[in-house]
């Protein structure tokens, strides 16, 4: 009996081991689907949910996927890439597979936007103000002359074009609020447009101004990774 017990604990700890070994493998091959699809600069952390891990080998799903990033880059609609911070992805009912894309039936992605790298991308200053709106210098040619102009709003998601707009846009010119006298569709078009584009699947849904950048919240059925 103490042999035959003693047996039984060997061959459970090497189950162990072997379906440590396969889920590690599993992940890093997610990782690198991963990595390819956000277009990461390092390799992301993933874990994989469930066990035992071995039964996956055969059906190619698992329950759920999370992985991070410390940094992701986001392309943008006609051309250029705004990098996001802090990337968290979380996928549910994931299709793996050694050489295929991964796929989730469902999953969500957040990421910052620092107002730095947001600043970089559309080439004027974009910040935080006192008042907890998001503003943009830009300048505008009034009769052969250069004004300094503010815009501060609330951003917002268009989720019918996935872009980010500036919602109640207040305009300032050299200090004086000329909001009335600007068209409404001249006051978005001193907001860029930036329509977010991602993994196929994925689309964003809503943001959060936060101090040092706009987190972005993504989300999509069947999205395909890699």
């Amino acid at each position: 009996m103490i042999i035959a017990g003693v047996a039984v604990v060997v061959v459970l700890a090497g189950l162990f081991v072997v379906d440590g070994q396969a889920r590690q493998s599993a992940a890093t091959a997610a990782a690198t689907r991963i990595h390819d699809s956000l277009g990461s600069a390092d390799m992301p952390s993933v874990s994989i949910g469930g066990w035992p891990f071995l039964p996956t080998l055969v059906t190619k799903k698992v329950a759920g996927l999370d992985a991070t990033l410390t940094k992701a880059l986001l392309p943008i609609e006609g051309g250029g890439v705004l990098t996001l911070d802090d990337v968290t992805f979380k996928g549910t009912d994931v299709t793996l597979g050694s050489g295929r894309p991964v796929v989730a039936a469902l999953a969500t992605l957040s990421g910052t936007a620092s107002y730095s790298n947001m600043s970089l991308f559309v080439k004027k200053n974009i910040y935080k103000d006192s008042s907890g709106m998001v503003g943009i210098d830009t300048g505008a040619t009034v009769n052969g002359h250069m004004v300094d102009v503010k815009v501060t709003g609330h951003p917002m998601v268009d989720p019918s074009s996935s872009a980010i707009l500036l919602a109640e846009a207040k305009v300032m010119a050299n200090g004086v609020d000329v909001t009335a006298k600007v068209d409404p569709q001249e006051r978005a078009q001193l907001w860029p447009m930036m329509r977010l584009t991602l993994a196929d699947g994925l689309r964003v849904r809503d943001l959060a101004i936060g101090e040092r950048g706009i987190t972005l919240d993504f989300s999509g059925t069947n999205v395909l990774m890699g």
